[in-house]
């Protein structure tokens, strides 16, 4: 049995097709399993490099990497995906991160897990300390620890651990003495809580009742200096409506609309928003277990013990993922924003302006994206998010 963990700017001028289709689909099943009112943060980035990562070692043809390329796409595809791990921007920092952990594994494998993703290879430990040590140094602690500290189970044959850390200054960057202390943030259940709305009225990319998203509306915030503006943005969406039935809408949209067009949709026009400072976590007191919402997406074969040999170009050992484990964090403040994922694959108003503004004073979606080749790094669902 294997387990296997997952979790600047050069600019890429193709979008990556698959991977804007895999993003929001995997955030729709997220959302969808864990139900109303439940913060949601998942990395699409992070996921896709795992699987990627795994079907470097599945058995050609075989039912497991049949599965894998539908889901991940072309081999350009994944090289594209692959190539952010070379994006440099001033004022942004996006690093991925990838360790082989394992006394079993074919040297191949090793040597294209180094070439394709920059793998680091170690042995494989007697306890998750060493991995946990590993996935917090490489996500500036945001994401802790993975798994727990207790012994490895002796069925495990290795780990595969990938992680994706973003951590960007906004272009325009909020006054913190603008800042709104103790605003009223109405949660799906109706109950509300305080929370500090920071607030710009500046020109700004902005996307108003949107059909394909249920009639949500968006704010599209770059990340980086005025040099770097433009490759990365936090895309902060809010529902049509106030009931559970316009965020279905709006999550169900993502799946369906790619993020690509929904940048083409948004104008530019002056603007006000507020937007709570927040940080949100997701699957860190346990791992949030990916292995259902894989199997709905199309991948059950990794997961299944009687089909024999789907890994041999991993290991001569007759592997099986035994589960796909995530966790992640996102930090919003005035500066900017800072978020990290790991994941892992057990195997085994009043006023007379009447300017456009957006209040982010209820549940919402946000996105970190690569605007050039529409890439969503991270999404997140705020029902009931930490207020800082």
């Amino acid at each position: 049995m294997i387990d296997s963990f997952i979790p600047k700017a050069r600019v890429l001028s193709q979008s990556t097709r698959q991977m804007s289709k895999f993003g929001p689909t995997l955030f729709a099943e997220v959302c969808a399993d864990e139900g109303v009112g439940k913060n949601v943060l998942v990395s699409p980035l992070s996921m896709y490099q795992l699987l990627a990562l795994l079907d470097l070692g599945s058995t050609p043809d075989s039912d497991t990497c049949n599965e894998l390329d539908a889901l991940l796409g072309s081999d350009a595809e994944r090289a594209k995906v692959n190539s952010l791990r070379d994006v440099t921007a001033e004022g942004i920092d996006l690093d991925m991160a990838t360790s082989v952990w394992g006394d079993s594994l074919r040297k191949k494998f090793k040597k294209q897990a180094l070439r394709k993703q920059g793998a680091e290879c170690f042995e494989l430990p007697d306890s998750y300390e060493p991995i946990n040590q590993w996935v917090s140094n490489q996500t500036n602690g945001l994401v802790p620890e993975l798994f727990g500290d207790e012994d490895m189970e002796s069925s495990t044959e290795a780990l595969l651990v990938q992680t994706a850390y973003f951590k960007g200054i906004w272009t325009k960057q909020f006054d913190p003495g603008a800042t709104r202390m103790g605003e009223t943030f109405t949660k799906s259940d109706g109950s509300e809580v305080d929370a500090n709305l920071m607030f710009a009225k500046q020109e700004m990319e902005i996307m108003l009742n949107s059909d394909a998203l249920g009639g949500a509306s968006a704010v599209i915030l770059d990340y980086g200096t005025s040099d770097s503006a433009g490759e990365f943005a936090g895309i902060f969406i809010l529902p049509g409506g106030h009931d559970e039935k316009d965020m279905d809408a709006l999550v169900s949209g993502l799946a369906t609309y790619p993020l690509t067009d929904l940048l083409q949709e948004s104008f530019k026009e002056t603007a006000r928003v507020s937007l709570p400072r927040f940080k949100l976590e997701f699957g860190l007191d346990e791992p949030y277990s990916m292995k259902e919402v894989l199997k709905r997406m199309g991948m059950p074969s990794a997961f299944d013990e009687a089909k024999s040999f789907q890994f041999e170009e991993m290991s001569n050992e007759d592997l099986f993922v035994d589960d796909i484990v995530h966790g992640s964090a996102m930090v919003v403040n005035e500066e900017g924003s800072e978020a990290a994922a790991a994941s892992g694959a057990k195997m085994r108003g009043r006023s007379v302006d009447r300017s456009p503004s957006l209040v982010f004073d209820r549940p919402f979606v946000v996105i970190i994206m690569h605007r050039p080749t529409g890439t969503p790094l991270f999404m997140g669902k705020l029902e009931d998010p930490e207020f800082i």
